[in-house]
């Protein structure tokens, strides 16, 4: 059993614990949390760490299947330079794949990450998730590549068998809007296992512009490759309007960056689920865009904010507290805490990991992490704040 104090503890629950107490098993386990109201007195073997205790991270949107094609496309080429690059990059996976993955793995692990949302298209990665010291919990990408619709969605589901014979939980994620046909988007929706479903959300004002019908530089990309519009496509109407649709009933929708997502879109979003996680990827969405989400108008219709890293093509780390110091960077206003809970609860909610993972409560297995070099007067960060990993 272990005893763990600090100068506060961040549950991602309650308020701030200031001095409290985590008690945990041997395995990790929290057997109690213990609030002193800030008066800790002496306990035989209580560890003391100056900083903030929170729970592990959980990144809810990843590509670790990219992680060998780190620097491979320059800064700020635009979604639709990007996008070329990428299709380019998917011919080109080298025959030590595992050896990259297991690195990114484990970077993951030692930045504080508990449980990750990876975007898969094969089995290969399967044993490195498996053996890995966090949970992973495996989107099966799919998207319109010239083949039958059944054929891309049998082979989908085949891969989530494989994933779930790893033990992996794994569901079907169309890749995005502009990528996935309507027959694909129904057979989707039909299929009885999608309880969590990721998809990437207005990347840029390009997508919107695509399902307008105007013309830009992703349309003509998409017409250098041979993609034509489906009869979903709408004029005048939002790339995400336009989708929620194809929503499954129950199922919890994450949208994966959203730069360009307006508040009407929000509304109609929300009424199409009530179980909406907007994930955001802000330094991946620096890197190939210099743009960032309106974090301040996502606060203002109280959505429900979770975080990931994207790939190591767009960016230089997989690190969740990399991602939380870029927002505070550009949103002092947002308190430490909500951005805590933005990379801990939120995240283990989406992916419905909550009950093991994202915050500090009794029976949970969340692991702990200590913050350093924070501001501890006004809980704010710098660029030398920096995380420990306790358990």
């Amino acid at each position: 059993m272990r005893k763990l104090s600090a100068d506060y503890i961040f549950t991602s629950v309650s308020s701030p614990l200031e001095r409290g107490i985590l008690v945990l098993a041997d395995d990790g386990t929290i057997l109690d949390i213990i609030d002193t109201h800030g008066s800790l007195e002496e306990m035989a073997d209580l560890e003391f760490y100056n900083g903030i205790l929170v729970p592990g991270f959980v990144n809810c949107h990843s590509h670790i299947e990219f992680s060998w094609a780190n620097n491979s496309i320059p800064m700020h080429t635009g979604v639709p330079g990007f996008i070329e690059r990428m299709i380019s990059l998917r011919h080109q996976m080298p025959d030590n794949l595992s050896e990259f993955c297991k690195r990114a793995d484990y970077e993951m692990f030692i930045n504080g990450i508990s449980a990750v949302g990876d975007i898969s298209s094969s089995s290969e990665l399967l044993a490195i998730k498996s053996e890995s010291k966090m949970s992973y919990v495996n989107f099966i990408e799919v998207l319109d590549s010239g083949q039958e619709v059944q054929m891309v969605f049998n082979h989908a589901i085949q891969l989530v068998k494989e994933s779930e014979a790893q033990g992996i939980q794994a569901y079907i994620a169309p890749h995005a809007p502009y990528s996935v046909s309507s027959d694909l988007f129904r057979l989707i929706q039909s299929h009885q296992f999608s309880s969590v479903y990721s998809i990437h959300n207005q990347e840029s004002n390009h997508e919107n512009s695509w399902f307008r019908g105007e013309k830009n530089p992703l349309t003509d990309l998409f017409v250098r490759f041979g993609l034509k519009p489906d009869p979903i496509y709408s004029d005048g109407i939002s790339s995400l309007q336009t989708i929620c649709n194809y929503f499954p009933g129950k199922a919890n929708i994450l949208l994966i960056h959203n730069l360009a997502t307006s508040l009407n879109d929000i509304e109609i979003a929300r009424n199409a689920s009530g179980n909406i996680f907007w994930v955001m990827c802000p330094n991946s969405n620096l890197y190939i865009s210099n743009l960032l989400p309106d974090f301040n108008m996502f606060l203002s219709k109280n959505c429900t904010i979770a975080l990931g890293t994207d790939s190591l093509v767009s960016n230089s780390s997989l690190s969740i507290l990399d991602e939380i110091k870029t927002i505070n960077a550009f949103y002092p206003g947002i308190a430490l805490e909500e951005l805590i809970k933005w990379g801990t609860i939120n995240g283990a909610r989406a992916l419905q990991l909550d009950n093991k993972f994202g915050s500090f409560e009794k029976g949970k297995k969340p692991g702990v992490l200590l913050l350093q070099n924070i501001d501890l007067q006004s809980f704010m960060l710098s660029s030398s704040s920096s995380l420990k990993r306790i358990i």
